[in-house]
C-alpha cells in the first residue's frame, strides 16, 4: 500500500485533494486516488468504464470515497453488461414436503409448495405490491430444477436486491434450504445520474450507507446524448 492521500471532503461533498481543510470539512485518507475524466461523443449503451474497488472494510483496495458527475443524464450499471435483475431460486437438501416463503423489499409472499412450478412462484411474487407484474419466472419445477426470476419495468431502473427467503417450513430431506442468487454471479447495481448533480459518498462520518450491493469490478455507462463523466474514487 502506498503513501496515504489526504482527500478533502467539503460538507460531505468530495471537493479536492490538498491543504488544510476549510470550515465544515474533513479529510478522508486512502492510498489510491483514481481520477475519472471521460468524454462520450455519441449516444451509446453499456460502454465500459474501467474502475473497480472493494466494499468498505479498510483492507487494500476497499473504497473510501467516490464522486461522479455527468454533464447529461446517465445510467451506470455495475459488474457486467448483462440483464439487471435476473435471479435464481433453487432448493438444496432434497425436501419431500412442506412450504417456503419469499420476500422482496420488506414484503413476504404466501406459502409456496416445496415442489412448485415456475408459474406458482411467479404468482406469489407478483402478488407483492413491491413487485407487481414486473417479474417473470421460468424453469422448474422445484426442488429438482431451479427457477429463474427475471425482473422488468421500473424495477430494473434501479438496483435490484436479492429476493429473501425463509426455508423453515420445508420438511424431509437433509437440512433443506432455499437458495437465491444473482444469475450473473455478482451483485449488480443501477445508478441514475442527473445532469450536473454529483453522486457522492464517503466512509466518514459513518452514517451514510454504502450505496452499492458489494464490491465493484466494472462499470458500464449508458447515455442518450454526448456528455462528459468526471469524478474520482479513493481507495484504501
Amino acid at each position: 500500500m502506498g503513501n496515504l492521500i489526504n482527500y478533502r471532503i467539503n460538507e460531505g461533498i468530495v471537493s479536492s485533494d490538498g491543504s488544510s481543510p476549510l470550515s465544515q470539512t474533513y479529510y478522508e485518507a486512502g492510498s489510491i486516488n483514481t481520477v475519472i475524466s471521460e468524454i462520450y461523443s455519441a449516444a451509446g449503451s453499456l460502454q465500459l468504464l474501467s474502475v473497480s474497488w472493494g466494499a468498505p472494510g479498510q483492507s487494500s483496495g476497499d473504497i473510501q470515497a467516490i464522486e461522479l458527475v455527468s454533464s447529461q443524464p446517465m445510467t451506470l450499471q455495475t459488474n457486467g453488461n448483462g440483464t439487471i435483475g435476473v435471479q435464481t431460486v433453487s432448493i438444496t437438501g432434497t425436501p419431500t414436503g412442506g412450504t417456503f416463503v419469499l420476500g422482496y423489499q420488506g414484503q413476504i409472499t404466501a406459502s409456496i409448495a416445496y415442489n412448485a412450478a415456475a408459474s406458482a412462484v411467479q404468482t406469489a411474487l407478483q402478488a407483492l405490491s413491491t413487485i407487481g407484474a414486473h417479474v417473470t419466472c421460468t424453469g422448474g419445477p422445484l426442488p429438482g430444477t431451479a427457477i429463474t426470476c427475471t425482473f422488468s419495468g421500473t424495477i430494473v431502473n434501479q438496483t435490484v436486491p436479492l429476493i429473501t427467503q425463509n426455508s423453515s417450513g420445508l420438511t424431509g430431506g437433509t437440512s433443506p434450504t432455499v437458495v437465491v442468487a444473482n444469475a450473473s454471479g455478482t451483485p449488480q447495481d443501477v445508478i441514475q445520474l442527473e445532469a450536473n448533480v454529483p453522486f457522492l459518498w464517503s466512509i466518514s462520518p459513518g452514517y451514510f450507507p454504502y450505496p452499492f450491493l458489494g464490491a465493484v469490478t466494472s462499470i458500464y455507462v449508458t447515455q442518450s446524448v454526448a456528455c462528459t463523466l468526471s469524478g474520482r474514487v479513493l481507495t484504501f
